[in-house]
């Protein structure tokens, strides 16, 4: 081999070596570089991120954080909660008991259970804690909606905007939320000889539809209006919680549209100089123009009109749903129900009309409310902004946390009411003296408690009684699946809608197991 051949196979030899040791070098590099980001994800995640909590801690406190977990580095447990919805409270409850820490959507949170432990987050309003809701719910309903705001301001706009649900006032709806009523059961009735099986929810849906129309409103279904205003509704209710990004497209962006479509509706009604008298929300409005805080501010007039708005339509139809599979399911319970109407006189004549006395005496199908809403509680918590560290069951909540004070969970484990599976309207007999009711008061929370309680409380009892006895008096219903899996979020609901057959009363067989 001459000299030349040597030279380029010495050369090729090294060629290969430098070209391994270059592969190698990077190779080692990149795996010296992964392992230590790995090193320090694993640092960050297990590490440093939950002890950024524990430096949130309020010194002058002396209990600590409560047990749970932070989850993730800004998610948090966000994606966990979105796969398995309201089991994601129960399974935190059962591994960490009644007050836990987590973090959700971007803020760290604690989940209180419990009377003992819910009273004080409830009695801390403008103390130590105040109402929060998302970006969205506060431009969509505006700055002066009642649960915008905070202190004095909130306190004057509660007082007035209560004396439109005082049972006066009530009564005079009565007339109109039972017309509604009786011409949307006699419709699924129809319907449902037609079809056969209807959903349920949906059902319902468009009677609360109506109902925030024609009772909220005072939009007459056969106005010419009634299509563009059902769509404005809807679409200000499906994006009340969306992203904060008022893009065109976004969810925001047809929410404030939307708003603007209901607000001249809205207008139209309050500059209206026709005689006011009309059985509708709007038309009392003049009571609160006539207090000196709300002279000549209609923005106040407004937002509050949007509110009262959201909240008739937001939750009924998951209420009257949930009445349906809880009279279906329990047929010795609707046997009750036919016997209260029948001595009242209102079972064999369903033309009889409906009066705010007559639905005040009916206490067994308030108790069947009641049970209702304790079973299937229209919202899961509530939540609060802490202004002030809490000492809650032994740990703190620091200042500028999220409290969220647990209504299903508390419902659900308050030893008030054994056996809690049970659907059994009767318990209420006994929980009905005022040692009781002071005992119940905060494991009892459909509608909260303290300076943020329902305001409109008394309307939405009103609507579960007259759906109650239309419902029953005027027809019988049979569910295709009595035991569906049920939805809690964002809607109590079955979660396959609850297929129901209706049919006119005395036209059914009357050995149906549900109506």
């Amino acid at each position: 081999m001459n000299n030349s051949g040597v030279l380029a196979n010495a050369s090729s030899i090294y060629s290969c070596v430098v070209s391994v040791w270059e592969t190698w070098t990077v190779t080692t590099t990149s795996l010296l570089v992964l392992t230590v980001l790995a090193a320090l994800t694993y640092f960050w995640i297990t590490k440093y991120w939950p002890s950024s909590f524990e430096r949130m801690r309020d010194d002058t406190c002396p209990v600590p954080l409560p047990p749970g977990n932070m989850g993730y580095p800004f998610i948090g447990e966000t994606l966990e909660f979105i796969r398995k919805g309201s089991e994601f409270f129960a399974s935190r409850l059962s591994r960490y008991g009644p007050v836990y820490k987590t973090h959700l959507l971007g803020t760290p949170m604690v989940r209180v259970v419990g009377g003992v432990h819910v009273k004080p987050v409830l009695l801390g309003e403008h103390v130590s804690v105040r109402s929060s809701w998302p970006a969205s719910v506060r431009r969509l309903m505006g700055p002066r909606a009642l649960l915008c705001q905070h202190g004095d301001g909130h306190r004057v706009t509660r007082r007035v905007v209560s004396s439109l649900f005082t049972p006066t006032v009530l009564a005079t709806f009565v007339p109109k939320i039972q017309m509604v009523m009786d011409r949307h059961v006699d419709g699924w009735c129809r319907r449902s000889e037609e079809e056969g099986e209807i959903l349920g929810y949906p059902a319902c849906q468009e009677m609360s539809l109506t109902l925030t129309q024609e009772v909220t409103l005072g939009v007459s279904t056969d106005s010419t209006e009634m299509e563009p205003m059902r769509r404005a509704m809807k679409v200000f209710l499906a994006n009340t919680f969306s992203m904060p990004i008022a893009v065109p497209g976004s969810g925001l962006w047809k929410g404030l549209r939307a708003r603007q479509r209901i607000l001249q509706e809205v207008r139209k009604k309050l500059e209206s100089s026709q005689p006011r008298g009309d059985a509708d929300f709007l038309s009392q409005t003049e009571l609160m123009q006539q207090c000196p805080e709300f002279q000549g501010r209609h923005d106040l007039i407004e937002d509050n009109s949007l509110e009262i708005v959201f909240a008739a339509y937001a939750t009924t139809s998951g209420v009257f749903c949930n009445t349906l599979l809880c009279l279906g399911r329990n047929p010795e319970v609707l046997r009750k129900v036919e016997a209260e109407l029948e001595r009242e006189g209102l079972l064999d004549d369903p033309s009889v009309a409906l009066t705010y006395d007559v639905i005040g005496r009916l206490e067994y199908v308030h108790n069947v409310n009641r049970e209702v809403m304790r079973m299937f509680p229209p919202a899961g918590a509530g939540f609060r902004k802490v202004i002030k560290t809490l000492n809650i069951g032994g740990c703190q909540i620091p200042k500028d946390w999220t409290v969220a004070y647990s209504i299903r969970e508390t419902q659900q484990t308050s030893d008030c009411f054994p056996e809690p599976d049970r659907f059994y309207p009767d318990r209420w007999v006994d929980l009905d003296s005022e040692e009781m009711k002071e005992k119940i008061r905060f494991q009892y929370i459909p509608f909260g408690a303290g300076a943020r309680k329902c305001v409109g409380r008394r309307l939405a009892m009103l609507y579960q009684a007259v759906f109650l006895v239309e419902v029953v008096r005027r027809c019988r219903f049979h569910l295709k699946n009595p035991a569906p899996v049920i939805n809690h979020i964002p809607i109590v609901k079955p979660a396959d809608d609850l297929p129901v057959t209706f049919r006119r009363r005395g036209t059914a067989n009357h050995s149906s197991k549900s109506c």
